[in-house]
């Protein structure tokens, strides 16, 4: 049947002008000349091929412009609100004022990062940082508790222990302790008048105290008291003194003596107690040679040899100690809490 379909002669002759590309335009009617002679056309197809490919591409180019358009209307106001509430909540205004802000050259010069201050050692609750005339190294160790007898009862608490020390062949051992208060009242009921005693003379600080309390409970007694100073920290306040403990009647020497630095957190959970040894140039490194062999002698002149040595101490400048007390307080006054162990 396909075989028996008539084409009209001139829908043929334009159907294979089609084909040969040599129509001029849609529709329009053709000579007999172009009919006859395909070649004769000339550029007038390429011309239509051209035209029709600008007209699509602009057409396209507008539909483009029209959704974008669209997506801008219907997006745009949604993304300001988040800008604005972005803005509103971090406080771009005041970082575009702090980006004005211009930091003097020679501040900078050569620094990739400006330096900032850091603690040399850290433990739960405490930092501190070392001072340049003192050269210290330390570890941070859990002491466990003591509990018998209960007069000298201890909680288990953190301690840093100075391995590295100016003075390291002396009776006591340098070291910071750090305890919770309330557990130290828990363990041992004797504590909580001394501490008691403590907050008292931190608030009023007397310059000429008659004791200090010391803590933890030494199983001697105190023998002298000197240079008493009272020192303010980040989160509390201490005092320290100079100081020598005994079970008897002694000369006080370099090797017994020691600076003492006892505090209380300002929210009162926390107790910072120091013992750091000290010499002095004014007492002898052998208490043996204070006795000279007269040990009877020695102790009947005993209260006025303690009041003339404890005068020479109190008198005596900072730096007559080894190491410097100035160094130690620098020491404690680098003291940070925050927060109970």
């Amino acid at each position: 049947m396909i075989d028996d379909f008539a084409i009209p002669a001139r829908t043929d002759n334009l159907l294979r002008s089609c084909g040969n590309r040599r129509l001029t335009s849609w529709g329009a009617a053709m000579t007999s000349d172009q009919i006859s002679s395909p070649t004769a056309a000339g550029p007038a197809p390429s011309r239509f091929n051209l035209k029709s490919c600008l007209l699509i591409g602009v057409g396209c180019l507008a539909i483009l412009a029209v959704g974008l358009c669209l997506a801008a209307a219907l997006f745009l106001p949604r993304l300001r609100a988040v800008y604005e509430e972005v803005r509103s909540g971090i406080g771009l205004d005041s970082l575009q004022e702090l980006g004005d802000l211009a930091v003097p050259g020679d501040l900078i010069e050569g620094v990739g990062i400006l330096p900032t201050a850091a603690p040399d050692l850290c433990m739960e609750g405490l930092c501190l940082s070392y001072p340049e005339g003192l050269s210290l190294e330390a570890l941070v160790i859990t002491q466990p508790g003591e509990l018998d007898p209960e007069f000298w009862a201890v909680p288990e608490h953190l301690e840093i222990r100075f391995v590295t020390y100016p003075l390291m062949d002396t009776f006591h051992e340098p070291h910071v302790s750090l305890f919770n208060i309330e557990r130290f009242r828990q363990v041992n009921s004797n504590v909580g008048p001394m501490l008691d005693e403590l907050s008292s003379l931190l608030l009023s600080q007397p310059a000429t105290p008659e004791s200090i309390p010391l803590i933890p409970i030494f199983n001697a007694a105190q023998i002298i008291l000197t240079q008493v100073e009272y020192l303010e920290f980040d989160g509390g306040t201490g005092v320290r003194f100079v100081t020598q403990y005994g079970q008897g009647i002694w000369p006080i020497n370099n090797l017994d003596l020691f600076y003492a630095f006892i505090g209380l957190s300002n929210d009162g959970q926390t107790l910072v107690s120091a013992i750091m040894p000290v010499a002095n140039q004014g007492l002898p490194d052998d208490p043996e040679t204070i006795v000279n062999d007269d040990y009877d002698a020695f102790a009947e002149g005993y209260a006025a040899y303690i009041a003339t040595t404890e005068a020479m101490l109190d008198g005596a400048g900072p730096g007559t100690f080894s190491p410097n007390l100035d160094d130690l307080d620098a020491l404690m006054r680098s003291i940070q809490l925050f927060g109970a162990p």
